[in-house]
């Protein structure tokens, strides 16, 4: 093979690897954002009520996280892609967690509606035990603020692990359903953004007051 050949078969090589780096990158950007493309965002949670489960005996509504900017996952522990999708999820909490305005709900749950409140209590503290995790966690046994995260959606089944981002007036702005790779950047850049946002009318009102 001469040297002009064997530079064109160089090039071409380079060009292919550039193109599939492109397409990866391309490919974890959509799957990054796919969550803002649900059908439920923009629309307001209807209702949102979780019972204390691990770590926490405080009942959490509505009212509770208005003026915050809230992550909220639903997990279960016999989830194979939840238990993929958890230290990502961890290492949001711990990103967002010392923000007074941040929110973070990890609500468990059992694969059907109802069942045995004490199992789910005991396999939920047992699995934040051996991640080394100890953040509040909380229940949704009755589905009543999935059963309204449906409603904003209008859809009418419901899948694990789902993540919802609402901003401080309660408006859903983000939906993940299920794990990809590239979700959780999606997640971190909505919240960041909505801080942000949230951050700039009251620098406004410091700097009027002066």
């Amino acid at each position: 093979m001469t040297l002009v050949a064997l530079l064109i078969v160089l090039a071409a090589a380079i060009g292919l690897l550039t193109l599939s780096r492109w397409k990866d990158a391309q490919l974890s950007t959509e799957r990054a954002n796919s969550g803002l493309r649900h059908p439920a965002v923009g629309e307001p949670l209807p209702e949102l009520h979780l019972e204390p489960l691990v770590g926490t005996e405080t009942t959490v509504e509505l009212a509770d996280v208005k003026g915050q900017v809230v992550l909220i996952n639903y997990w279960g522990t016999w989830c194979p892609p939840c238990r993929v999708e958890f230290p990502h999820i961890v290492e949001l909490s711990e990103r967002f967690g010392d923000r007074e305005d941040f929110r973070f709900l990890s609500v468990s749950c059992i694969a059907r509606l109802g069942g045995d409140t004490s199992r789910l209590q005991s396999d939920t503290a047992a699995y934040l035990e051996h991640q080394n995790v100890d953040f509040p966690v909380y229940s949704d046994i009755q589905g009543i603020s999935r059963w309204a995260l449906l409603q904003a959606g209008r859809s009418d089944s419901f899948a694990f692990p789902t993540t919802v981002v609402l901003d401080r007036q309660g408006v859903i702005q983000g939906v993940w359903v299920g794990y990809a790779s590239g979700y959780e950047q999606g997640m971190g850049n909505l919240v960041d953004r909505l801080l942000d946002a949230s951050a700039e009318p009251a620098a406004s009102e410091s700097a009027g007051a002066k």
